[in-house]
């Protein structure tokens, strides 16, 4: 269904653009407000990623992956309104890069267990919060979206130097935060 579908939109037909519309539209959805935390710039990120989505369709060669090519538009797109944001009016906007989970360890029977690794994961988010943006954004493009620095450095228009840069500073960056969390809930004697 998903291939006559993406056959009909680069036919221009209009209610093929809707079916895709409606398949897609919560989950960009809910990654703009994840990245935004905000409900009017989520709706317009929303729009816009399916603007850009429907003009530069011929450029999705395998349309079995066009959720993962909506993804990467969708968190371009939310990083861009963000920083075109504080450019212009200097408000500061919470942005929120993750949406996978970054640690994954399977769950043990034990409550104890869960509790840690739930305790774990809030930390891991609350420190990827506190990271500047740029960093941000790497970490969520290498770890919770993994892509390779090639890819990112195509997507952010950096240099591959630079983003490898940014990973190795964003991970000590979080290591340092994690540990300094550690010492102030008074876990470490």
């Amino acid at each position: 269904m998903l291939k006559s579908v993406m056959a009909k939109i680069q036919k221009k037909d209009e209610e093929s653009k809707r079916i895709l519309f409606e398949m897609f539209h919560e989950q960009v959805y809910r990654k703009a407000y994840f990245i935004t935390k905000d409900h009017y710039l989520a709706q317009d990120i929303l729009q816009e990623t399916f603007l850009k989505a429907f003009n530069h369709m011929d450029q999705l060669k395998n349309y079995e992956s066009v959720g993962t090519w909506l993804s990467v538009i969708v968190t371009r797109t939310a990083i861009d309104m963000i920083r075109k944001q504080k450019r212009s009016n200097g408000i500061p906007t919470e942005d929120t890069f993750l949406e996978k989970e970054i640690v994954s360890q399977p769950l043990s029977s034990s409550v104890e267990s869960e509790i840690e690794l739930v305790w774990l994961k809030e930390n891991l988010r609350f420190a990827i919060n506190e990271l500047p943006a740029n960093f941000r954004a790497v970490i969520i493009l290498k770890y919770g979206h993994e892509l390779k620095e090639q890819e990112i450095a195509k997507i952010l228009g950096e240099n591959i130097g630079t983003v490898k840069s940014r990973i190795y500073r964003a991970k000590n960056k979080l290591k340092s935060l994690l540990l300094s969390s550690d010492n102030m809930d008074g876990d470490s004697l």
